[in-house]
């Protein structure tokens, strides 16, 4: 049998992150994910706040890090503005991401990395660092078979199907379901998963009263995708940055009470694929 590998969540709030004694739970760092390939080789999806947990695992050691992003907006890349490992020399990043508004991965990842928002731009931090611009044709890293699908967002955003050795996983954030070909087409690409993480920022009500447009879910729509996918759980996440734990229970409770395997993301939870 082949041995597995671990899927971290390292940050699953969304939009920008929280502190609050009420969200200990859940956490307040925003989107990031992890999974460690051995032999000094890491893969990570997008760089929002939580990948400072990282901060702690990389050593002296040379590091290897194959980075995918799922978009530009500020929280899932504002994590690398203070990422220690992507300033060590002996690091090497590969840094993945469909072009967004006329702009390749290495200048939509610049673009946070250059006065007058930050004093150092990313071409000056000390690693060595590739960019690859990608077209939706899949890539092998390691063990790991990875393809894309493009999701519903404001500027765009690109969902990853990612086949470890032991399960497959799939990661749709940020998604706001409605678009019917983007919806058909994913349903088909999340097939069979025996993990869904899937959007889930709004309630129902929020969504229709305030923020149709805006490149968000609700539970319910994660429920439908994992349905009709036949997925085997269904996670919730991209949590809005004012709800609290409490909160978060609330739609997973009610969202279990339709599709009975589904829990919600939070710093720390631990998948083997």
């Amino acid at each position: 049998m082949n041995e597995g590998l671990t899927f971290t969540v390292l940050g699953a709030r969304g939009s920008w992150p929280v502190s609050d004694p009420d969200m200990l739970i859940h956490g307040g760092r925003t989107t990031s994910f992890m999974i460690p390939l051995g032999d000094n080789v890491t893969v990570l999806i997008d760089a929002g706040t939580g990948i400072a947990k990282v901060d702690d695992l990389d050593t002296a050691v040379p590091q290897t890090y194959y980075m995918f992003l799922t978009h530009y907006h500020l929280d899932h890349i504002q994590g690398l503005q203070f990422f220690k490992p992507i300033y060590r020399e002996a690091n090497t990043f590969t840094i993945h991401g469909v072009p967004s508004s006329g702009m390749g991965v290495e200048e939509a990842v610049g673009g946070i990395y250059r006065a007058p928002w930050f004093p150092i731009p990313l071409s000056e931090t000390s690693s060595t660092k590739h960019y690859v611009d990608l077209d939706f044709t899949p890539i092998d890293v390691g063990p790991l078979h990875i393809t894309m699908a493009r999701l519903s967002h404001p500027q765009g955003a690109t969902g990853y199907r990612i086949e470890g050795p032991r399960a497959t996983l799939v990661i749709a954030t940020d998604h706001e379901a409605g678009d019917e070909e983007i919806d058909g087409k994913l349903v088909e690409f999340t097939s069979g998963a025996d993990y869904l993480l899937h959007d889930a920022q709004y309630t129902p009500a929020e969504h229709h009263e305030m923020y149709q447009g805006w490149g968000h879910s609700t539970w319910e729509d994660g429920v439908n995708l994992a349905r009709k996918a036949d997925v085997a759980q269904l996670i919730l996440t991209s949590h809005d940055p004012a709800r609290n734990d409490s909160a978060v229970r609330r739609l997973t409770e009610l969202a279990a009470a339709r599709f009975p395997n589904t829990v919600a993301a939070y710093e720390g939870l631990q998948l083997e694929i």
